[in-house]
Order: structure tokens, then sequence, then C-alpha cells
């Protein structure tokens, strides 16, 4: 599916992901259920999209996703930045970062935002060995001191992070 050439906004962003949930304080995961179909995934995009704000289409994407337990209806948002961020909170709350590969690589500025997915995976689970699925240094980096110092994971941790300013913040806590 080819969608508009715009990047991804990151519309909310605290931490990695973490708080993207806590402001949309959204519904909590029903799951299961048989997959949608082509009719009730049409019906979730036209709904869904013809939300007034971002804030709004996501929440009706991740409740959407979530209850169908399919990220697949993350992709039928029109806005990038909206795709991005059902796609993230899916495989947040999912604690399965393989949702992630669904966020389209480019370039690096794409390949960041699904390396962010992937960090807010790790954050959510309080699991560093997801943060080496990271591709680029920095967001790699990032996990790791995310996971030290949000989460108050081993410091050992600061070891693996190769960027020097983010290695003495690490290492400072």
């Amino acid at each position: 599916m080819r969608y508009r050439d715009e990047r991804p906004r990151r519309i909310v962003w605290g931490g990695v992901l973490g708080s993207i949930a806590g402001a949309l304080a959204l519904i909590l995961s029903v799951g299961g259920g048989p997959p949608p179909t082509s009719a009730q995934a049409e019906d979730v995009a036209s709904r869904c999209n013809a939300e007034a704000t971002q804030p709004a289409q996501i929440s009706c994407f991740i409740d959407a996703a979530q209850a169908a337990d399919d990220p697949g209806l993350c992709d039928a948002a029109e806005d990038a930045a909206v795709r991005f961020n059902c796609i993230a909170l899916y495989a947040e709350r999912s604690g399965n970062a393989a949702p992630c590969a669904r966020i389209e690589v480019s370039d690096n500025e794409t390949q960041a935002l699904r390396d962010a997915c992937i960090s807010g995976v790790a954050a959510a689970n309080r699991d560093p060995a997801l943060c080496q699925a990271a591709i680029l240094p920095v967001m790699r980096d990032a996990c790791y001191m995310t996971l030290v110092v949000q989460f108050d994971a081993d410091p050992a941790l600061c070891a693996k992070i190769r960027n020097e300013k983010l290695l003495a913040a690490c290492t400072e806590e």
C-alpha cells in the first residue's frame, strides 16, 4: 500500500513512547477474535480518518487494531504520523517489536522512527536485549540510556553506549 509522500511527525513524544500511552489514555487491549473482514477494515479506515484531530485518529485506529488484534489496521491511516503512532503504540502494548517492521524505512529519519518503536517496546518490557535491534547507533544508545535513567535498569548497561555524551550522561545517574 502506497501513501502520500509525507514524513511522519511525532505529535506526542515524551521519553521513548511510554508517555504517548499515558497522554492518550487509551483502552486496554481486548485482543483475540478473527481478523477483520475487508468491509470492516474499510469501515475502520473511513471512521478513523474522519476524526477531527490526530490524537482522536490515533485513538480510533489503536482501539480498532487492539480489538481486532491486528496492527495492519494502522496501515489504513492516511496521515503518516497517525500510522507511526498507531503501530508504535500497538507494538509497545503488545510487548512485541514485530509490528515495528510495518514502519517503512526509506532514509535515516524513517529508520529512526522504526528504531524508536523498538525502543518503546524495550522500555515497556524493561528488556535491554531489544535495544540491540535498533539499527542507528544513536537510537540504540538512547534505548539503553532510557532503560537506565527512566526505569532504573542495571547501570552496567551504560557500557553498551557508544556516544560519548550519552555515555557521560548515563554514568552520571
